[in-house]
């Protein structure tokens, strides 16, 4: 072999060699808490898909639990690192303590990268003898299929042996859906409806609900991720996040206030909120639509406001403003 010929088949296998290191790396910090430093990710909610276009509110977390405990651990000084792990334990029991579920075992093995939840409705069967029903809405990113189908079927499997409810199997637009029917009148406050659909978790409070999830999936114009308003509000958040917010104001405050419907049905203000996280905490970026006025306006504050210096640091939430009538 002549030297040259060494030489370029030494150079090619140096750049193939550095291309797979280098895909490599980029693959295994994609899903290391490092990633996490530029402030967040630059995804949408997948699950806005299934999610109506009016709905009140959509809450998303884009990164998964794991990761943020173990970037919080990362930038935690040593002293603080045992307080954050405690209280990520803590919110674990809070959330599932009455549901019997062990997060650990049964859902961090499959849980990804998106977990949804959404208001889809202030009163889903539109029923008065029955008061107020709204509609709820869950979707889980699953990395695992067969592992979330196992836990879907040992929790159905755990709650049919206490004989409170019928399992329903119904195969509707090509989904299979599971749904729980109470045996007893008063228990509809749970979430009595799932579903697979990709690599997607859905759980509902009704199987209305979950039918909808499906029906806006086949029809674009009824959800919310091809919504111009959704659309543009998202248009104007521009930083990676951990976290978006969309709410659908004059709704949302009808939730709020437990109405089964808005005050002013004609308003259309729709506020998106993103939170990214920052060496300082967590920072939020905010888009609101729907306003009427200027369309630009610059900041009231390009400073602090000075009564910030009289806040303790460890305040869960402060609000603050120069002109608060603005």
């Amino acid at each position: 072999m002549k030297l040259r010929s060494f030489f370029y088949l030494l150079g090619a296998t140096v750049i193939i060699l550095l291309g797979v290191a280098t895909a490599s790396f980029a693959w295994i910090l994609a899903d290391s808490p490092l990633s996490l430093l530029k402030g967040g990710v630059m995804r949408e909610p997948a699950a806005a898909i299934f999610v109506p276009k009016q709905a009140p509110v959509m809450v998303s977390l884009l990164v998964n639990p794991e990761r943020l405990e173990s970037f919080g651990q990362l930038i935690a000084t040593p002293a603080n690192r045992r307080r954050s792990h405690q209280e990520i334990k803590d919110l674990e029991k809070s959330l599932l303590g009455k549901t019997g579920l062990n997060y650990q075992k049964e859902i961090k093995p499959w849980l990804g990268e998106e977990i949804t939840l959404a208001v889809t409705s202030l009163d889903f069967d539109r029923d008065t003898d029955n008061g107020i029903q709204p509609g709820y809405l869950l979707a889980i990113q699953s990395k695992d299929g067969e592992r979330a189908k196992e836990f879907l079927q040992a929790s159905y499997s755990k709650q049919a042996v206490s004989g409170k409810f019928d399992l329903v199997f119904e195969l509707y637009k090509g989904v299979n859906l599971i749904y729980q029917r109470p045996l007893t009148a008063g228990d509809n406050n749970r979430f009595l409806a799932s579903a697979v659909v990709g690599d997607t978790v859905l759980f509902a409070n009704n199987i209305k609900v979950l039918r909808e999830a499906l029906n806006n999936v086949q029809v674009p114009d009824l959800n919310l991720k091809n919504s111009p308003d959704y659309r543009e509000a998202l248009k104007n958040i521009t930083e990676p996040r951990i976290a978006i917010v969309y709410g659908n104001l004059p709704p949302l405050s009808a939730w709020i206030a437990n109405q089964p419907v808005p005050e002013s049905p004609e308003a259309k203000q729709r506020l998106a909120t993103a939170f990214s996280l920052k060496s300082g905490g967590i920072v939020a970026q905010t888009a609101l639509i729907g306003v009427l006025g200027q369309d630009d306006q610059a900041p009231i504050l390009s400073s602090p406001v000075g009564a910030l210096s009289f806040i303790g640091e460890n305040s869960l939430l402060v609000a603050a403003s120069r002109d608060l009538n603005r």
